[in-house]
C-alpha cells in the first residue's frame, strides 16, 4: 500500500518530498508501537527505482560575489537610515563570514563577541551542523566604509 502510494506521486513530487512522507509514515507507526510498513522490501525497492528514474540532484545556489555585493550596497543606501544600517550589517557580516541566510537569521546579540581586532561570531546550528555543536567564525576589522564590524556597531548604535 505504501509502495503504491509513493509510486502514484513519483512523477509529481520531488524525491525529497517522498522521502519526508515516508519518514512521517514510519514515525507515525513506530510512535504507537506498531511495525512500520516503510521497512517493507517493496517500499525500499520502489523508492530506489524512483531515485534512479527521477534523480536526487541538489539545487546549487550561486554564491554572492563582491561586485554583486557592492551593487546591493548602493541600493541599501537609498533606504531609511535604520533599515540601511541593518541591511549593511547583515550583508557585510554574511559576506565576510560566508554565512547562509539561515545562519544570519538565527544570530543573537549574545552570539557576538567584540575584540579590538574584530568580531567572533558563534554559529549555534547550521545546515551542516544538525547536532548543534556550533562553530565560531572570526571577522576581522576592515578598512573603509564597507567594514562589517563597523556596520554592526553602527546598527546597534541606532537601535
Amino acid at each position: 500500500m505504501v509502495a503504491e502510494y509513493i509510486a502514484k506521486f513519483a512523477d509529481s513530487l520531488a524525491v525529497a518530498t517522498l522521502q519526508h512522507r515516508l519518514i512521517a509514515i514510519h514515525r507515525a507507526h513506530t510512535d504507537i508501537g506498531i511495525v512500520s510498513p516503510v521497512m517493507d522490501k517493496t517500499v525500499k525497492r520502489t523508492m530506489q527505482g524512483i531515485r534512479r528514474t527521477f534523480g536526487t540532484a541538489q539545487r546549487r545556489v550561486t554564491a554572492l560575489v563582491k561586485d554583486d555585493l557592492l551593487e546591493i550596497m548602493v541600493l541599501v543606501d537609498l533606504q531609511s537610515p535604520i533599515k540601511a544600517a541593518r541591511d549593511k550589517a547583515l550583508l557585510l557580516i554574511g559576506f565576510a563570514g560566508a554565512f547562509r541566510r539561515s545562519e544570519l537569521v538565527a544570530l543573537r546579540i549574545e552570539d557576538v563577541t567584540t575584540y579590538d581586532t574584530g568580531l567572533e561570531i558563534l554559529i549555534r546550528r547550521s545546515k551542516t551542523d544538525q547536532e548543534g555543536e556550533g562553530r565560531t567564525v572570526f571577522i576581522p576589522n576592515a578598512k573603509g566604509n564597507r567594514c562589517p564590524v563597523k556596520a554592526l556597531k553602527r546598527w546597534l548604535e541606532l537601535t
